[in-house]
């Protein structure tokens, strides 16, 4: 029996217009009450996601910035944040280069776009970021009032994103950092180390519960290893060619309640009274 479930955000529980379904939802209350710990697992950071717990009508875990902050209620479980070193490379190679750059603590973040990404982000989040520029790591530690988690390179096309990676990992970055694209024009700079797979091992230890009991669903590049990691791996039918080459099965998309389709199929079969 499944007693742990990890699911990214877009792309995954919410639909496209970023409402959850219906179907979804019973189905994640549903696994509550069976005793099994929900994880929202996601490369956003605490308050982009927090919306989600009155939504769904449960208590999940937040695995926050692809594993970087996992929080179970007000009790920190894991914490990593981004080097100075890691930090104030990636931001001077990538100042100029992408339109947008933005840094993210637990619950704000710094943005030093023009005013397209700026009011773009605020729709997303529904509040406004810190306009600054983002060079100087104590002054944005300062102004998010938390360690810096992560730092977002982000454009309009795909074209800039993927040269800035090629230009980072050519920089030796990746000696002190986790490079993964979160989009087709997003790259996340992270902790070294860091990535959803190893916030699947960080909950499989403080919960005792082996890999084999654990479910993880994804859409992107940066749950592959999240979806490795689960003794089951699915795949949103809207997933990257990367993710669904790599999981062990593929569900409806994130429209179609694909996660409550595939708890259907995998963890409510044995349970039919429940």
């Amino acid at each position: 029996m499944y007693k742990l479930i990890l699911t990214d955000v877009d792309g995954t529980l919410i639909h496209s217009d970023w409402s959850v379904g219906e179907r979804t939802k019973l189905a994640l209350q549903r696994a509550e009450k069976m005793g099994i710990r929900v994880v929202i697992s996601t490369g956003r950071f605490l308050k982009g996601v927090d919306f989600l717990e009155p939504e769904l009508g449960i208590k999940p875990i937040y695995s926050t910035i692809n594993g970087a902050m996992i929080k179970d209620g007000e009790k920190y479980l894991f914490v990593d944040p981004i080097s100075r070193e890691a930090y104030e490379k990636a931001s001077a190679l990538s100042q100029g280069h992408v339109r947008c750059l933005m840094a993210f603590g637990e619950n704000k973040y710094c943005i030093n776009s023009d005013d397209y990404f700026f009011d773009l982000q605020a729709r997303f989040f529904g509040f406004e970021g810190i306009r600054m520029d983002l060079t100087d790591y104590d002054q944005v530690e300062k102004a998010l009032g938390s360690p810096i988690l992560k730092l977002l390179v982000k454009d309009s096309e795909p074209g800039p994103v993927d040269r800035m990676f090629t230009n980072l990992k050519e920089s030796g970055l990746e000696q002190c950092a986790t490079l993964v694209k979160s989009g087709s024009a997003i790259l996340e700079v992270l902790a070294k180390g860091i990535n959803k797979g190893k916030a699947v091992r960080v909950l499989s230890e403080y919960f005792d519960i082996p890999r084999e009991e654990i479910i993880a669903f994804g859409d992107f590049d940066n749950d592959i290893e999240m979806l490795k990691e689960a003794g089951l791996g699915v795949g949103m039918a809207n997933g990257s060619d990367a993710l669904l080459s790599a999981c062990d099965y593929i569900t409806l998309s994130n429209d179609e309640d694909g996660i409550a389709a595939a708890l259907d199929k995998f963890v409510f079969k044995d349970n039919v009274d429940e």
